[in-house]
């Protein structure tokens, strides 16, 4: 906000100080939908932001719920807004009786939304935040406090003694295990780097080069080292692992600095060049790793 303060300032930003300011938030696209965001405001609306959620659904990164919440919070007007808490208030109250994650649920959570938003008169950013909060801090999805809830009365889960059962969930997607090897390649003071493509996940972010691997073995991330360079390869030392989740994914990543030619492209940067740059988070993590190592005084051979 300090360095970006105005839709103009975020519309014309280079990428790149963009994405530095946004590292380590994840979620690297809503960067982009921000800027996207913000260039279409000033191109469609004149520079200012549209106030119906048909309009505000125009723009990039927001969907049925945000533009929702932005018309009730920010302009008072009616919406439907269903996040999970307020989801789980209605199921209760209203006994919905099918799968929480299903599109029925959805949809009847809207037309459940919007009829309370209509027929309340209510101010309506009020009764959006009221429906949040009674569903972060009373009716809870475990242990709900209907004891002290303001719609116990009217609630039919609590009415059926069901309440502990709606809304119906939904078992999650197992978690998938990913495997990846990073190579440090060193040339005297500078790292050889290279920058995410468009289209890819951290698109325009800059990291180590680094492969996909079969398996997470030591075995395996040999034999993505040897293929990695050039000739016979020397004893590649491994520096750390790292373990991220990015979704369903959790993804391993082994950190290898190795020596010789490689059989890939990049630019060589300095470590504090480096720091200047946006860097995907799990690679960020290891460069005071490498700055260690290179303050450490080499030992001399006598």
């Amino acid at each position: 906000m300090k360095e970006l303060p105005t839709v103009e300032s975020l519309a014309s930003a280079p990428s790149e100080l963009l994405l530095k300011l946004w590292e380590g938030l994840g979620y690297y696209r809503r960067a982009k939908n921000l800027q996207e965001a913000a260039q279409l405001v000033l191109q469609k609306h004149q520079g200012k932001f549209p106030s119906c959620a048909a309009a505000l659904q125009e723009l990039p990164g927001i969907g049925p719920y945000t533009a929702g919440a932005l018309q009730t919070i920010c302009f008072n007007k009616p919406a439907p807004v269903v996040d999970g808490n307020i989801a789980r208030v209605l199921a209760r109250i209203f006994g919905i009786e099918e799968a929480g994650a299903s599109r029925t649920f959805a949809n009847l959570s809207y037309t459940l939304s919007r009829t309370v938003a209509e027929d309340l008169r209510l101010d309506c950013g009020t009764l959006t935040q009221s429906l949040m909060e009674l569903g972060a801090l009373i009716c809870t999805p475990k242990s709900p406090r209907c004891s002290v809830c303001p719609c116990s009365s009217k609630c039919q889960a609590y009415a059926t003694g069901r309440v502990e059962e709606l809304p119906k969930t939904v078992k999650r997607a197992a978690i998938t295990k990913l495997s990846r090897a990073a190579f440090i390649v060193k040339n005297r003071s500078r790292y050889l780097i290279q920058q995410r493509p468009n289209g890819e996940v951290n698109e325009g972010f800059w990291e180590f080069p680094n492969v996909a691997l079969a398996h997470g073995g030591d075995s395996a991330v040999r034999q993505a080292a040897r293929e990695f360079v050039h000739g016979e390869l020397t004893q590649p030392k491994a520096i750390a692992r790292n373990i991220h989740h990015i979704t369903r994914y959790r993804i391993t990543t082994h950190f290898l600095l190795l020596n010789g030619k490689v059989k890939t492209s990049g630019q060589w940067k300095t470590l504090p060049e480096i720091r200047k740059l946006p860097f995907s988070t799990s690679h960020r993590k290891i460069l005071g790793a490498l700055e260690k190592m290179s303050a450490e005084p080499k030992r001399k051979i006598h």
